[in-house]
């Protein structure tokens, strides 16, 4: 009988302390982001969007893409920070879903061939990242006037 009361009396406390947690716990919104914005596959461009979205999940890199506010509109940095701060929902212009057709763009307009067949995220990624590579090591030589 003792034991059934102690039982009891446990689960009733479980049950106070999960109840507590859930209505006074820690905020669930704690990264400060708006609502997230879906990426639209363009036809086989999941490669792409799989990308996108790993990117947009690291904000050591996110703040590295933002802190040349200086980069050309056309630029690949400056395009990736606009399409990751949409689907952070950071962005104010934001939307429900979006294309990420602005990336292919500028990949295009750097001399990437983009295959319209299925690719692999891995060369795309180092795709990426070569060129944002290159893009910076460009600009530190101008400015340094090698």
């Amino acid at each position: 009988m003792e034991s059934d009361r102690i039982l009891v009396a446990a689960g009733l406390t479980a049950a106070a302390v999960v109840g507590a947690f859930v209505f006074w716990g820690p905020a669930t919104n704690t990264s400060g982001r708006g609502r997230l914005a879906g990426l639209i596959n363009l036809g086989k461009t999941c490669f792409l969007n799989a990308v996108l979205h790993a990117l947009a999940a690291c904000p050591q890199f996110i703040a590295w893409l933002e802190k040349d506010r200086n980069a050309r509109e056309t630029s690949l940095r400056s395009t990736l920070a606009t399409v990751l701060s949409v689907v952070n929902g950071t962005n104010k212009a934001m939307k429900e879903t979006m294309a990420p057709v602005a990336v292919i763009n500028a990949l295009k307009r750097l001399g990437w061939v983009i295959p319209g067949g299925e690719q692999d995220a891995h060369e795309l990624l180092n795709v990426l990242l070569t060129t944002l590579d290159e893009e910076t090591h460009k600009n530190t030589r101008k400015i340094s006037g090698i």
